[in-house]
């Protein structure tokens, strides 16, 4: 609940009032259940009373005064919302399964803070796991002559939650890139660098170059 001073309100609007109590909280509630907002009419008409104003004229001093204070955090939040949508990770490489050898294609995102696994079971049902950069422990890619399989551990792993995730049947170049994308990453999280100042393109051979020195070259 977020309340304002009915005799703060008086106060400003009628400076000739005399009023001793400014410590006393009311005016704006919210209904937990349906978001619409009331000013305390008891209240309200307690404080005109004692100043000796007309109380419709305070009735509407006090929702305007709640309307300004609405407005002001509806402003805010939207501001929040924009900020986040600004900083939102970005997709910094995507690769899939080879179909027919995997008849579902798991697919992998990589992202700045997180990789996702998409695992496919059936048509129009898949699996999304998404496992934060800090949360990655090691990377690390099994190769054959054509294709490689992309390891993740995490921390869940060490705890006994969850087993590496496996990504089968990835492109051999793929499977590498990926991994020293992921490292590189890992590099640069462990250091506290902050990624978001860095263009996409720029972030990427980066983080890339980063993990193959060290690890594997593609």
């Amino acid at each position: 609940m977020r309340q304002i001073q009915t005799n703060y309100i008086i106060k400003k609007s009628y400076p000739q009032a005399h009023i001793t109590s400014f410590d006393k909280q009311e005016g704006a509630s919210t209904n937990s259940t349906t978001g619409i907002r009331r000013v305390d009419s008891d209240i309200v008409d307690n404080e005109a009373s004692d100043a000796g104003i007309n109380k419709q004229e305070v009735h509407k001093e006090a929702l305007k005064e709640v309307l300004k204070e609405d407005i002001v955090s509806a402003t805010k939040t939207r501001e929040a919302v924009k900020k986040l949508m600004e900083v939102s990770p970005r997709s910094l490489f995507t690769t899939k399964a080879v179909f027919p050898f995997q008849f579902f294609p798991d697919s992998l995102s990589i992202e700045e803070t997180r990789v996702n696994i998409i695992t496919k079971q059936f048509f129009y049902t898949q699996h999304l796991t998404a496992i934060g950069i800090e949360n990655i422990i090691d990377v690390s890619v099994q190769t054959s002559i054509v294709f490689a399989t992309l390891h993740i551990t995490s921390r869940m792993y060490v705890q006994n939650v969850v087993e590496p995730f496996e990504i089968n049947f990835l492109k051999k170049r793929d499977a590498i890139k990926a991994r020293n994308i992921i490292e590189g990453l890992r590099i640069m999280t462990a250091k506290s660098i902050d990624t978001t100042k860095i263009a996409v393109n720029e972030l990427i051979n980066e983080v890339e170059e980063l993990g193959r020195a060290n690890g594997l070259a593609a």
